[in-house]
């Protein structure tokens, strides 16, 4: 005799959103927007689901920066010009930069990983502290 939950609990069955455009402007009118607070807060509207990324697909779906509505910054693809607007931060340690990359949100929260075969050294170099 199983039908689902809302049935079991005596709830009227609300069906999702049909297009990826509904679905994006409710989640932008419940301030959402970071992927990790998603699962917390999707439930704040009963026509949001788990999975948008997998019911719109094929509907609309571009990527969660989208979905959002935040407006999706380009890395730096260039070490060098990381490493330039790394020292206009005047970061020197490891510590600092991981608490202050997200002032300058073109640069990478793993600067080892995106440059790794486009220039990266180590730390010092890339902060500018490397003693000679």
């Amino acid at each position: 005799g199983w039908i689902d939950w809302p049935t079991f609990q005596g709830r009227e069955k609300v069906k999702p959103y049909e297009t990826y455009d509904e679905a994006r402007e409710a989640v932008q009118r419940l301030g959402i927007t970071r992927v990790t607070e998603y699962p917390l807060k999707y439930k704040d509207d009963l026509r949001l689901i788990s999975s948008p990324d997998k019911k719109y697909a094929n509907k609309g779906w571009i990527d969660w920066p989208t979905f959002l509505g935040k407006e999706k910054v380009e890395l730096y693809e260039i070490y060098e010009e990381a490493q330039q607007a790394v020292l206009r931060l005047s970061i020197t340690r490891v510590t600092e930069y991981l608490h202050k990359y997200k002032d300058n949100p073109r640069l990478p929260s793993r600067p080892e990983d995106k440059y790794a075969n486009n220039g990266w050294i180590d730390w010092p170099t890339f902060l500018g502290t490397k003693k000679e």
